[in-house]
Formats: structure tokens, C-alpha cells, sequence
């Protein structure tokens, strides 16, 4: 998958390692259940109970120590712009890949929020991609929006730094994005009473930096903690950051 001296992308690297690690630690051995359930929310169904439904039966076929640390639940609802008629659906995450949004012309630096809001924002589809509507019968524009739902204990987070100029070139956006290292609280941007409390704050433990443009570049990562030479340290050495660069 990674032969070669091309350069590929971490967040597909973390996403390869943790499929293998849960599909030779999944605790649903031989042959796996067939689910009909999609997760598909229906008009006048309880959404809490759907949710917990399709969670249930996503762990039916899939249940391993990385389901239970890395992923959480989304809520996806399509919207007629027609009738107003709704249809949403609940499916599993092992990580929010997240937009970056166009700098501010104010020069105001990009939060974590900002990228947040820009993935859990009503957007509407493409003319191209009408939407089958089931009280209007027919073909519709629709609107398409994000809830988190369930959230895990461990977030991983991927920021899609590489986009069109719409001119098919790809350019990345490289401007920092200004994440708190304690207390970042998704709680706005849930829909469900699933898993949330706690779980729905976090803090960040390390960062891995693509250097470079898409064609060429170099990673590092910054971790938070002790552990590096040995030693488990007190509270002052677990709250210290370091950078690890395979080219120093």
C-alpha cells in the first residue's frame, strides 16, 4: 500500500494501522451476523432510540478494544427544499476529517471551532446529486448537515488542508489553526444525549504536521507527556510537549 519513495498521507497511514489492529482484536469471531438496519431514521421515529439501535447493531459485527477507544456516531440529515421533508441516518466514525475554511479577510487566525462549524454546517447539494424525496415522490434539491452523536473516549481529528482553486489545482492551506490544549468542548455540535457528557470534552495529547506541499514533504509529531527516555516523570514532566523529527 505505502511501496515506493511517493510521499502519503499519515492520516491514511493511522487509519490502515487501526483498521488491521481492530479487525485482528474484534471480539465477533467467525462468520458475522447479517444487519439489515441501515441506521436510517424515519418521520415520527425517535431519533434517540434509532441511534442507539444502529450503535447496537454496528457492534453486532464489529466490537474491538479500537471501537471501543476511537469511534463515535454521526448524524447525517438530508433536507428537502421543496416540502421540507427530512430523512436522516446514524453511522460510525474512527475520525472527523474536517475542512479548513478560506482565511478571514480581517486577518482573524482560524480556531479548531471554525473548522467545527464549517463541517457541522447545512450545505446544499449539487443540482447533479438531486435527492429522492419520499412525500414529494420525485427528484428534489436537498441540504445535507452533520451532527455528532455519540463521541469515543480518544477523538482523532484529521484537518483537509488540501483543496481545489478551482482552476484543478490543488493548493493547501496552511494557515495555523488554534486548538486549546485543555478542556475543547464538542457539546455544541452534538445532536444526541448518547455518550455525551464527559466524553464530549477533550484535550489534546499530540499533533502530527505535514511540512511541505502535496506532491513533497516531511511529517513531525509533537506529543504531550512523559514516558520519552524512560521515565514516567511527575505532573510537571506529563505536561510537557515534544517534537519528534526523524530528520534531527
Amino acid at each position: 500500500m505505502f511501496s515506493g519513495n511517493e510521499q502519503h498521507d499519515a492520516q491514511e497511514l493511522a487509519t490502515f494501522l487501526l483498521d488491521g489492529l481492530h479487525e485482528d482484536l474484534n471480539r465477533v469471531v467467525g462468520k458475522k451476523p447479517y444487519i439489515e438496519d441501515l441506521g436510517e431514521l424515519k418521520e415520527g421515529q425517535d431519533e434517540e432510540r434509532v441511534a442507539a439501535e444502529s450503535w447496537g447493531n454496528y457492534l453486532k459485527r464489529d466490537r474491538s478494544v479500537i471501537v471501543d477507544l476511537f469511534q463515535g456516531q454521526l448524524k447525517s440529515t438530508v433536507t428537502c427544499t421543496e416540502c421540507g421533508c427530512q430523512s436522516s441516518k446514524f453511522e460510525a466514525f474512527m475520525y472527523l476529517s474536517l475542512p479548513v475554511p478560506p482565511p478571514s479577510k480581517d486577518g482573524k487566525s482560524l480556531t479548531l471551532d471554525d473548522c467545527l462549524r464549517e463541517f457541522t454546517k447545512e450545505e446544499q447539494l449539487d443540482p447533479e446529486n438531486m435527492w429522492r424525496c419520499p412525500r414529494c415522490k420525485d427528484f428534489r434539491q436537498a441540504s445535507k448537515r452533520f451532527e455528532l452523536w455519540k463521541m469515543p473516549p480518544l477523538l482523532l481529528v484529521h484537518l483537509k488542508r488540501f483543496c481545489s482553486n478551482g482552476r484543478g489545482q490543488h493548493v493547501k492551506r496552511a494557515q495555523a489553526i488554534i486548538t486549546p490544549l485543555n478542556g475543547l468542548d464538542l457539546s455544541a455540535y452534538t445532536g444526541g444525549s448518547l455518550g455525551v457528557s464527559s466524553a464530549a470534552t477533550y484535550s489534546l495529547y499530540a499533533t502530527c504536521n505535514h511540512h511541505g506541499t502535496m506532491h513533497r514533504g516531511h511529517y513531525t509529531a509533537h506529543c504531550r507527556g512523559a514516558g520519552f527516555g524512560g521515565s514516567q516523570g511527575d505532573a510537571a514532566d506529563r505536561s510537557k510537549w515534544h517534537t519528534l523529527d526523524d530528520e534531527k
